[in-house]
């Protein structure tokens, strides 16, 4: 059964479910009684035409029930009238106290048992024990048991550390003689012979550099067959090319010897050459005979070679 459009108050407008829409005029049927032609009735005066309503139907006051006489609309179809809107905005509240509490709320803290709380006192007495055994055991030592009949243990005395070696007493001087050997060909055999002699604090590792700082030249890129040939054997000196030095051993206060460092010549040219000495046992090195201004005292030479 199909359900009739609602029609506005004034029966001007029905509603399609969307907007508000005309109703359709009437028309005469055609081979009635007043099929003559009728004369024209007085012009009345027009009635003011209404207009649309603004809200939909189920917003509209309810208004008696209208019944539009279309000649589609069969006569065993009634005309629903528009439900009566709520004028309910709110729910009554229930009366107080009538709301259930939430589960949460009425849940009682969990306590634990007394056992449970007799075994972590337990637990926490054990470990405080092992925890003071530990202590005891690293302050005091492990015990000792002696049986009967054996001899009695000796005490160890514990090891006493060696102490580092103190800084060196003062500056380090001596007393340093340098003789270079006369060469002027390629070939020719060169040398430099060294006398030193301690006049400071004992030295315990002597080094003799060759110096490669400008206005210097490395004598070992000049010269082959580099030997200590003829150096004193109880300085304990040998020969450290990649560091272009001589490492000799220590030399106690007042001592005394001799270094002679040989080779041949191998390029032509016009070179200065430079040694400087120190004491490398501490890491770093301290200058033997220091300038005035800080500088190192250096044995010097030059060899002109055609």
């Amino acid at each position: 059964m199909t359900i009739p459009p609602a029609i506005s108050p004034d029966g001007g407008y029905w509603w399609d479910g969307a907007v508000w829409q005309p109703m359709p005029k009437e028309e005469a049927i055609p081979g009635g009684e007043a099929e003559a032609e009728a004369a024209p009735a007085p012009e009345a005066e027009a009635a003011p035409i209404s207009q649309a309503p603004a809200i939909p139907p189920e917003q509209l006051p309810l208004p008696p029930a209208v019944r539009p006489d279309w000649p589609w609309l069969p006569d065993d179809i009634p005309i629903a009238s528009a439900p009566k809107p709520s004028t309910k905005i709110f729910d009554t509240a229930p009366p107080v106290g009538t709301i259930p509490s939430p589960s949460w709320t009425s849940r009682a803290p969990r306590i634990p048992s007394r056992r449970v709380i007799l075994i972590a006192l337990v637990v926490v007495l054990a470990l405080l024990a092992v925890g003071e055994g530990v202590l005891a055991v690293r302050h005091f030592g492990v015990p000792t048991v002696r049986i009967a009949g054996s001899p009695t243990p000796k005490a160890t005395p514990s090891p006493i550390p060696s102490p580092s070696p103190s800084p060196i007493a003062g500056p380090l001087t001596a007393l340093i003689v340098g003789t270079p050997c006369p060469v002027a060909h390629v070939g020719d055999p060169a040398c430099w012979k060294v006398t030193f002699t301690n006049t400071g604090p004992a030295i315990t590792k002597l080094v003799m550099i060759v110096d490669t700082d400008r206005p210097y030249t490395n004598w070992f890129e000049h010269h082959t067959g580099a030997s200590l040939a003829g150096t004193d054997p109880s300085a304990g000196c040998d020969l450290d090319l990649v560091r272009v030095q001589v490492v000799c051993g220590p030399v106690p206060v007042g001592g005394h010897f001799t270094l002679r460092l040989s080779g041949f010549v191998a390029n032509v040219g016009s070179y200065q050459y430079g040694v400087r000495f120190g004491d490398i046992a501490s890491g770093f090195l301290a200058d033997v005979d220091l300038n005035p201004d800080g500088s190192p005292d250096v044995f010097t030479w030059n060899e002109v070679i055609k």
